[in-house]
């Protein structure tokens, strides 16, 4: 009879092990919190990531509506008056975008790398805007940034800014990519030039 009572208080030593191994709660915290904490950062990461692309995207259509302002009522055409070489009035056109009241306008891109066209159009329909991302490459196209037309008085403008944003967050993949994992961001402005 010891030998049968020795092996029940085994088996119900094993048992109570294995029933009190399932009820511990020791260590529920660290694996309930290990189990939360990847798919938070992410999210936090990505909403992180989406609200700068917003505040970038904002900046750059703010830039870009200041230096159209100066094409619209003709400063910019007469401070560039004897410009002819496409590269420099463009380059002369991305100098006032980056700048706001005289002073460098801060943004989150670098303002240098901003690429634009400035095309005029002789009515509103057959305004168009350039493609700047090439999808095969995954990088700028290659006709993108080089097109600038002298704006005269009463005629269609269009103005198409575009510049690479570095993103630090994979997880939403709301614009066009560059081959390098930055994002696109461009602005447009289409306006009638006033009569100066």
């Amino acid at each position: 009879m010891p030998i049968r009572s020795s092996s029940r208080r085994h088996r119900t030593e094993s048992t109570g092990r294995s029933v009190g191994f399932f009820r511990a709660r020791g260590g529920a915290t660290a694996v309930e919190f290990a189990l939360v904490v990847f798919p938070f950062l992410i999210l936090v990461t990505g909403i992180l990531d989406t609200a700068m692309l917003f505040w970038a995207s904002q900046t750059l259509d703010d830039a870009l509506a200041d230096a159209a302002r100066t094409v619209q009522t003709g400063q910019f055409q007469g401070a560039n008056a004897g410009e002819t070489d496409p590269a420099r009035a463009l380059t002369n056109l991305r100098n006032e975008l980056c700048r706001s009241n005289g002073a460098e306008r801060w943004t989150l891109f670098t303002c240098s790398d901003v690429k634009l066209e400035l095309r005029v159009y002789d009515s509103i329909a057959a305004g168009k805007t350039m493609t700047p991302l090439d999808p095969q490459t995954r990088n700028w196209s290659p006709d993108f940034g080089k097109s600038y037309t002298n704006a005269q008085a009463s005629t269609i403008v269009v103005i198409q800014a575009a510049v690479k944003y570095p993103s630090f967050s994979f997880t939403f993949p709301m614009t066009t990519s560059f081959a390098d994992g930055s994002r696109l961001l461009q602005s447009v402005q289409v306006f009638r030039t006033e009569p100066f």
